[in-house]
């Protein structure tokens, strides 16, 4: 019987929760972009974000760096699965993301 404190086995379920919080990240790039072409960067609430897309950064380190930051993660939470919560940490915070994208598209219809 495993529980917290023993070693988890890795599960198929934390590679799908890894896998879906990666592509809730191309959504967020995609809403992002969309939104600072239509309404300008004032739109990026992130000022990190808005740095990158300055210096035409946002889709390199969105799409390649993060993707190699889950592979990495990926591997990690193999060895180690007692971890595996950290995956649902970045699962919601991709989804709180893409929940405020729909949001702001929402109220964007709305008006």
């Amino acid at each position: 019987m495993h529980n917290v404190i023993t070693k988890q086995p890795f599960s198929r379920s934390t590679s799908i929760r890894i896998l879906f919080a990666y592509f809730l990240n191309l959504f967020d790039l995609i809403c992002t972009t969309i939104w600072i072409n239509l309404y300008g960067l004032s739109i990026e609430a992130n000022p990190i974000g808005r740095k990158m897309y300055v210096n035409h950064l946002a889709i390199p380190v969105k799409v390649i760096m993060l993707g190699a930051i889950m592979i990495v993660l990926h591997i990690l939470l193999k060895k180690e699965p007692k971890w595996s919560w950290v995956s649902w940490l970045i699962l919601i915070v991709y989804g709180v993301l893409a929940l405020y994208h729909i949001g702001i598209g929402v109220t964007i219809l709305l008006i």
